[in-house]
């Protein structure tokens, strides 16, 4: 019986976000437009204001469906102090789309809103576009690297995006996401990068360099986060199905002077964030071994001898 109830929870789960986001999506689209249509500062900070309060209203229902229906435990080590009033450079492993939910519920009551550089696919997605589009998530394209090397151009077209979205986020206080290493970790995807990491993929440092650069008089704390579900090769279904009973989520809060302290020149700076990016990946990927060992050994019944 266990599998129908679980296909129950996910049908349900789905449902149960589908109705949140469209019954507050429609006070959300008033104020995107009302903020879009009018020039006042003022104006359009105070929309921008109602705007954050559906936000973390719709999130904080959701966390309530996660925890109370679903069952799943989010085990939170070292929680951190937001400020609202502050801007925040957030990274984090990337398994699945859950992984959104997941960092929503984290920052979704003392945070500035969390802003994600998203697939420009996404626009088109009935209530996640408009979402995307209201709360200004600059939407990049994806190309396949034949189709970069036959046109350079593309790629700097998504860097001048990702620069004027830098100067949106700039305007009011934010969380900004980056998932470094710009994919779903994915088994083939792995052996395709030759394996460098036991549970993670290789990191890339190109977007990270540009936020950095261009926000680093704004930015107040980087904010490192590792997910890990006790569930091998987890999905947004098993997520909503309530076939992850537990979320551990470590947080690490790191000085934007530590990071910012070399820097020179924006090809000084890339190489100094590079070999930055690489030696915290090394440190996830054992902080996550540890939590998987840690997982089993409370999963695995006791041997009895007989």
């Amino acid at each position: 019986m266990r599998k129908p109830i679980s296909y129950v929870k996910g049908i349900f789960s789905f449902i149960f976000i589908s109705v949140n986001l469209s019954f507050w999506i429609i006070p959300l689209s008033l104020f995107a437009v009302l903020k879009w249509l009018m020039r006042v500062p003022r104006w359009q900070e105070w929309c921008y204001q109602q705007m954050v309060g559906i936000y973390r209203i719709t999130i904080a229902i959701q966390v309530w469906m996660f925890k109370n229906i679903l069952a799943i435990e989010f085990e939170v080590e070292t929680p951190p102090t937001f400020d609202a009033n502050q801007w925040y450079f957030v990274v984090c492993n990337h398994q699945t789309w859950a992984d959104i939910l997941v960092l929503q519920a984290m920052f979704y009551r003392g945070a500035p809103v969390l802003k994600v550089l998203v697939k420009k696919q996404l626009q088109f997605v009935p209530l996640i576009g408009i979402i995307c589009w209201a709360y200004d998530y600059p939407f990049l394209q994806r190309y396949s690297r034949k189709t970069l090397k036959n046109n350079p151009r593309l790629r700097e077209n998504d860097l001048q995006k990702v620069r004027d979205a830098c100067q949106k986020f700039a305007l009011s206080p934010a969380s900004i996401l980056i998932f470094l290493e710009g994919t779903r970790f994915t088994p083939k995807k792995w052996e395709q990068q030759g394996q460098l990491y036991q549970y993670l993929l290789k990191p890339k440092a190109g977007g990270a360099t540009m936020i950095l650069d261009v926000m680093k008089d704004k930015l107040h704390r980087m904010i490192d986060i590792t997910v890990v579900y006790a569930k091998e090769k987890p999905s947004l279904w098993d997520f909503f199905c309530g076939n992850i009973p537990k979320v551990t989520i470590l947080i690490q809060e790191i000085p934007m002077e530590r990071i910012l302290a070399s820097y020179k020149t924006s090809d000084d700076f890339r190489e100094h964030i590079e070999q930055w990016i690489n030696q915290l990946w090394q440190e996830k990927d054992q902080k996550i071994h540890q939590i998987k060992m840690q997982n089993q050994k409370l999963t695995t019944p006791p041997q009895t001898n007989t």
